[in-house]
This record gives C-alpha cells, structure tokens and sequence, in this order.
C-alpha cells in the first residue's frame, strides 16, 4: 500500500516547480521502486537472452529518463533480441525517447515473444518460490 502511494504521491506532484515535497515523493519512490524493477530486468535476463539481455542493461538503460524503466526496457530488449524508443507522440507534443536493444526494430510480431517473455518470468518466480518454501520446510 505504501508502495502505491508513495507512486500516486509522485505522479500528482509533477508540476514545473521543485519543492521538497515533491522531491521527497519522487526520492521515496526511487527507493522502494528499485528492488522489483532489479528483479524484474534480471528475471528478463535470465529467462531471455541473457547476454544481450545485460549488454543492454548496463550500456542502455542510463539513457531513458527513468532509470527503473530504463532497467526494465533495456533488459527486456536485450533479452528478445528488439529495438524499442522511437519518439512518440503523447498529448499533440513528441516525446524523444532513446532507442535501446539490439536486433529487428519492434513490430507487432514481437507481442506474442514478450508474453512468452513474461510468462517464462512468472514461471521462473514462482518455481523459485516454491522450492524456498519446500527448502523452509525441510529446515524445521
């Protein structure tokens, strides 16, 4: 819930102004986002193409403005071997958005890879889940 918040907080609080409330807001948010965006882009890594996977993670993901984003676009690009980042229109303004992965530019036939990508991801957390439950309860 906290975590939630902490999101809805920094989302809110985006005007043109700095003020300490909303730098706090989006120094909180960079803290508790950064763990699940780490197991995130390793998980991409190790179930996708895992060397391209961190090629793109550690040389990318410092260009995209969010740098949690960033970890997760880079990796997950990497490890279905696709270029993402075009600018993009949002609102009647173009956003620049850096290109990161390697490989095809993006089309519509990579969505069933990154299902694939994402399942593979549920798999693999559930399944090391599972065996620290199993591993738990032979230790008592």
């Amino acid at each position: 819930m906290f975590y939630r918040l902490s999101h809805i907080v920094t989302m809110e609080w985006q005007p043109q102004e700095v003020t300490p409330f909303n730098q706090l807001a989006r120094k909180v948010f960079t803290w508790l986002n950064w763990p699940p965006a780490f197991v995130t882009a390793g998980s991409f890594a190790i179930v996708g193409d895992f060397e391209d996977a961190i090629y793109c993670w550690r040389s990318q993901a410092e260009s995209w403005s969010d740098k949690a984003m960033g970890m997760i676009l880079a990796s997950g690009a990497g490890a279905l071997g696709v270029r993402i980042g075009e600018p993009l229109p949002m609102n009647g303004i173009l956003v620049y958005r850096p290109e990161i992965g390697l490989g095809d530019e993006a089309d519509a036939d990579y969505l069933r890879s990154a299902v694939g990508l994402v399942w593979r991801v549920l798999v693999l957390l559930i399944g090391l889940l599972l065996l620290l439950t199993f591993a738990h309860w032979l230790g008592h």
